[in-house]
């Protein structure tokens, strides 16, 4: 039996410098597309910028540190919390409108959230779980078969994302 190998031996080194380099330059991009253009100070972008690195890494970090096992128990439970949460936006007073179109959750008058953005993850995670589920289980397989089973899974969230279009 193979020994597991421990967070910092997994990671790819080449990809998460390529990914420091892709920040590096979109803080430059950001830095001369916003430099004199509004009444804040130049660095005002890019400090915020990197903010959301730092969250994002912290996040990164935190993920890391999951046993994606876990993520197989959940992977309904997240789905289903998504699936509310798309529904609490159109039809509770909680989704909030702005610029015309009503796709967040607020919480007071400074907390809002898009769970459309969260939804996006859960139902990765979700799909995957179902695909390893369709090769786990012995069965007559098909590719239409397959195809059914994602669409149900896709359709599902995507209908309850069209609740939340609304026209300008």
């Amino acid at each position: 039996m193979q020994e597991r190998k421990t967070s910092l031996q997994q990671l790819d080194f080449t990809l998460l410098f390529l990914l420091f380099v892709l920040m590096c330059i979109s803080l430059l991009a950001i830095y001369s597309g916003t430099t004199g253009q509004y009444n804040v100070d130049d660095m005002f972008f890019v400090r915020r910028q990197i903010l959301w690195f730092a969250i994002g890494t912290i996040l990164l970090l935190g993920a890391m540190s999951v046993d994606y096992e876990m993520f197989k128990v959940l992977s309904i439970p997240m789905y289903v919390l998504g699936m509310i949460l798309l529904l609490i936006v159109q039809f509770t007073p909680l989704g909030v409108e702005i610029n015309g179109a009503q796709r967040w959750i607020g919480i007071g008058d400074s907390f809002r959230f898009q769970p459309s953005e969260f939804v996006k993850i859960f139902v990765l995670i979700s799909l995957a779980h179902l695909l390893y589920n369709i090769t786990k289980t012995p069965r007559k397989k098909s590719f239409k078969g397959d195809i059914v089973l994602v669409l149900k899974i896709f359709g599902s969230w995507r209908t309850a994302i069209c609740f939340n279009i609304n026209p300008a």
